[in-house]
């Protein structure tokens, strides 16, 4: 198995403590939103 195998078994499990939501209630100047799309944060063209 991978060196990080175990560490990722242990991120997912810490991650299934959280709930779900809809994007529309992350804030627009919220840091997740450079995960999930739609972040003022970034060059426009």
């Amino acid at each position: 198995t991978s060196e990080y195998y175990s560490e990722a078994l242990r991120l997912l499990d810490f991650l299934h403590h959280f709930d779900p939501i809809l994007e529309k209630y992350v804030p627009q100047q919220s840091i997740l939103r450079e995960f999930i799309g739609g972040s003022p944060y970034h060059d426009k063209p």
